[in-house]
């Protein structure tokens, strides 16, 4: 069938569906956030990581770990670009 090479959009809404059943996870957190910024949205991005943040805080009393301190700093910063849709291609 055919399948999306870089579908941003699609794996931004697999992140999300994940993060509903698993909000604690960080990674699932730095995951969303680098596709969010990968489609532009770097304002979601950044938002997502003061969700991770926050929910961190409430359920486990922790900080984010320096992988996620990181990922945020790059997006802040602007090194992360958005990536630009690709086609759909035949997967076989």
């Amino acid at each position: 069938g055919y399948r999306r090479v870089g579908d941003i959009s699609a794996g931004i809404l697999a992140a999300r569906r994940l993060l509903e059943i698993d909000s604690w996870r960080e990674e699932g957190h730095r995951k969303l956030m680098l596709l969010l910024v990968e489609d532009g949205q770097r304002s979601a991005a950044l938002a997502q990581s003061e969700i991770c943040r926050h929910l961190l805080q409430e359920k486990l009393a922790v900080d984010p770990c320096p992988e996620t301190d990181s990922l945020y700093q790059q997006i802040k910063q602007g090194a992360i670009k958005p990536k630009a849709t690709q086609p759909l291609i035949w997967d076989m």
